[in-house]
């Protein structure tokens, strides 16, 4: 996850100009540990263009059960991308997948 977090940090600030926004949005009830468990993660992974949110209500984002990360890019309000990356399978193939489709948003 560090990984992708790092590249997408790199994407945003190299598409400033393009005004690409990223959001990642961690499934799960929002305690207080939780949200705590993500702001280290954000510390230490010295993320800082990329909004990291905690939600609850995972039904409204449609995500699998088998997923253990679920990306949607979006232009426009419409998902122009979507990739689902199963429990245990994210690896340097599945950050290149993600990475490479940010083409369909900043075209």
């Amino acid at each position: 996850m560090a990984s992708l977090v790092k590249q997408l940090e790199k994407a945003v600030t190299d598409n400033a100009e393009k005004k690409l926004a990223v959001v990642i949005n961690f499934i799960g009830e929002p305690t207080d540990e939780y949200q705590e468990q993500i702001a280290e993660f954000a510390e230490k992974n010295k993320v800082e263009k990329i909004a990291l949110t905690v939600t609850g209500d995972a039904a409204k984002f449609n995500v699998g059960e088998s997923s253990e990360l679920t990306v949607m890019h979006y232009k426009g309000k419409q998902v122009k991308f979507n990739h689902s990356v199963d429990k245990g399978k994210l690896n340097a193939d599945a950050v290149r997948a993600i990475i490479s489709g940010l083409d369909t948003v900043l075209e």
